[in-house]
């Protein structure tokens, strides 16, 4: 499942390195000025804290020569683990990786259990 805040924390560091490697280095203000935008959103997409869109995405590949596919991450590197299933009291819910850990950390073994130990809606 997509991550979106990982996604555009791992975009805005790509970019930030991007703009580092340039030589002489370029600053914030010419970037922005670049791709049409004010510094303070060049900063917020380099932190991960403001989406970018599709056409700043081409224009930033432009500006610096590569490919879209070299400035995107992939799809394994911003999706969060898949939902897991957990069985209380008989009873099976999907939960994210981290809500599902929790509740097997904190309920009582024999009141939760995972989906390798159940069969047919049974508990083995």
């Amino acid at each position: 499942m997509l991550d979106d805040t990982k996604l555009y924390a791992t975009l805005g560091e790509r970019i930030l390195r991007l703009r580092r490697m340039q030589s002489p280095l370029m600053s914030q203000e010419r970037l922005a000025g670049i791709l049409g935008l004010t510094r303070t959103s060049v900063t917020n997409i380099e932190r991960g804290k403001q989406k970018v869109t599709l056409d700043t995405i081409y224009r930033l590949c432009e500006t610096f020569g590569i490919q879209v596919s070299d400035l995107m991450p992939t799809l394994a590197d911003v999706s969060r683990p898949a939902d897991q299933s957990v069985v209380v009291g008989g009873q099976s819910y999907a939960l994210s990786s981290k809500t599902a850990d929790s509740v097997k950390r904190y309920l009582p073994s024999d009141v939760v259990d995972t989906p390798a130990r159940v069969r047919r809606g049974k508990t083995l």
